[in-house]
């Protein structure tokens, strides 16, 4: 009989224990669609949470997957070290969020000047999820990170790589929201 009532629980919710507010704000959607059709199955169902954490882990916005366990009221609780946007890029006329490491984070964004843009990345975006390549794009991020420590010493702050490319960091505060 418990097993019945189990499997025939309506859809269990699903808790990101951990979220930081700003990934809850921008990606809160995109973690809970890629997985919404997952909650339509039988609670008991053994592959269940690792369906979950394939999915999520591929949505760009998780760095590492902690875990994703049932709860004794069947519900489902997530745990994850999130990937925190850190700089914008623009790309002609997107603006793509980074993580301190440089992998790019999902969707696209309305610029606002008070976030920090890194133009003039001679590399096309890569895929949600994945490292974006080139040095001036590391070299824009390492001053980025610079600036975010000791502060910026102007604004904004025009960097040159090469002859024929050249990029800016332009710096500033906390206000995003998705395209």
């Amino acid at each position: 009989v418990g097993q019945r009532l189990l499997d025939r629980a309506d859809r269990p919710a699903l808790t990101f224990v951990d979220v930081p507010p700003v990934v809850e704000r921008l990606g809160g959607a995109d973690l809970a669609s890629v997985v919404s059709d997952l909650l339509g199955r039988p609670w008991t169902d053994p592959r269940l949470c690792r369906a979950m954490g394939e999915r999520l882990l591929g949505t760009g916005w998780i760095a590492r997957l902690n875990f994703v366990r049932r709860t004794g009221d069947g519900r489902f609780e997530v745990s994850a070290r999130y990937r925190m946007p850190m700089a914008m890029v623009r790309q002609g006329n997107d603006f793509l969020l980074l993580d301190a490491e440089g992998v790019r984070l999902p969707g696209a964004y309305f610029p606002d000047p008070a976030w920090k843009v890194i133009q003039g990345v001679r590399a096309s975006a890569p895929l949600a999820g994945e490292a974006w390549p080139g040095d001036d794009l590391k070299a824009g991020l390492l001053l980025q990170r610079d600036c975010l420590v000791h502060g910026p010493v102007f604004n904004p702050f025009e960097l040159g790589w090469g002859e024929s490319a050249r990029g800016q960091l332009l710096l500033g505060g906390e206000q995003l929201r998705r395209a």
